[in-house]
């Protein structure tokens, strides 16, 4: 089992982050952070991309500071679609 979090930098995804990484804490799962950007051309905006890089970097040290297993992906494509395919262990098809 795993903690998944779907996150975007904005203060709920961040207060969401605090409450996945409480939760990582006390149950001991790894938590993985993924975001994804809804097309390929935002990777070749840099400025936008650093920004997603950027926010990804500082939640991933969040939970590392908390000394919890820590995962972050940041994928292009629509969050359902992106996410449910990468899931550890799912079973689901997409």
């Amino acid at each position: 089992m795993s903690i998944i979090l779907a996150y975007d930098g904005r203060s709920a995804a961040q207060r969401a982050l605090d409450f996945a990484i409480r939760y990582a804490e006390m149950s001991g799962l790894p938590l993985y952070i993924y975001s994804s950007i809804v097309s390929r051309d935002v990777i070749e905006r840099e400025d936008e991309f650093a920004e997603v890089k950027r926010y990804m970097g500082e939640a991933e040290a969040k939970a590392k500071d908390a000394g919890i297993e820590v995962h972050s992906v940041i994928e292009p494509g629509r969050p359902p679609r992106t996410y449910w395919p990468r899931l550890p262990d799912s079973t689901a098809t997409s």
